[in-house]
């Protein structure tokens, strides 16, 4: 019996020092922040890793691009509709009948 809780303690100890370490790498949040999660982690076990994990991803995963201009310096940034198959009218061929 004091195997399985030994195996467990350091199962967790292990998850709460990966959570911290994921938390101290990131640069997504202040250092009170930091502060205030690392102690959920260490105060709360599994749940406070879990869920500074998952805040943790949120915040890694990378934003839509926003910049639609032409990298080459060839735009100025305005939309065109140069193409002959574009209709902004919407008359034409294939309407209902």
């Amino acid at each position: 019996m004091s195997y399985v809780l030994l195996a467990v303690t350091v199962l967790v100890a292990a998850i709460n020092l990966k959570a911290s370490l994921v938390l101290a790498r990131s640069n997504s949040f202040s250092p009170g922040q930091k502060w205030v999660q690392l102690g959920l982690v260490w105060l709360v076990p599994v749940v406070g890793a879990i869920l500074v994990w998952s805040l943790a991803e949120d915040r890694q995963t990378k934003p839509l691009a926003t910049d639609l201009s032409d990298q080459g310096g060839n735009d100025d940034g305005q939309i065109r509709h140069d193409h002959a198959s574009f209709d902004a009218g919407g008359g034409g061929e294939g309407g209902s009948d």
